[in-house]
């Protein structure tokens, strides 16, 4: 049985817990998805994102499990984007910003995964504030062109197979195309 056969089986209403907290009500897109891993992918390739990439051992730590309570890994994260535990920006940095604070708490301040940790949640944060204001701006964009589309009357249906003019007469010489 896969997971919404599972799901059905429970009374309505029935509130669904994961292991790190309420499942969602509905599966991201697979845009959504794509970009959730498109933006990890691209920070685990930071220079010092090698010792976050997978879980800590029991031989490279043996008290990191008595310390940190809720280990968290890029690998980990990956598997929570594909079976739909992380939905969503915020959530993909919540796991993200979980990973370098444990570090931050096991190890040293001055000690080089100290280090490193801040350094890429640094840049995490940097890199999260530019997808939401790229984001904010593909969407006032996308907002002014459909409005624009509205007033001048063309439908989407009217865009299909055809070319938009500007009512504004053009400094550019038509072009010849064949």
């Amino acid at each position: 049985l896969d997971s919404t056969a599972l799901l059905s089986l429970l009374p309505p209403g029935h509130p669904v817990h994961s292991r790190w907290g309420k499942m969602p009500e509905a599966p991201p897109s697979k845009a959504t998805t794509a970009q959730l891993i498109k933006t990890l992918t691209a920070i685990s390739k930071h220079k010092w994102a090698y010792p976050f990439k997978r879980p800590v051992t029991d031989k490279e730590a043996p008290d990191y499990k008595d310390v940190i309570k809720h280990p968290m890994d890029f690998s980990t994260i990956r598997k929570r984007i594909d079976c739909g535990q992380v939905n969503t920006l915020d959530e993909l940095q919540r796991d993200l910003n979980l990973v370098f604070t444990n570090a931050m708490v096991y190890n040293a301040k001055g000690s080089d995964y100290y280090k490193m940790a801040s350094s890429l949640e640094d840049h995490t944060r940097i890199e999260f504030e530019k997808l939401r204001s790229d984001s904010a701006l593909t969407s006032t964009l996308s907002q002014e062109a459909s409005e624009l589309l509205r007033g001048s009357g063309v439908g989407a249906a009217n865009l299909t197979g055809s070319r938009l003019r500007s009512s504004q007469p053009s400094d550019a010489a038509p072009s010849t195309t064949s």
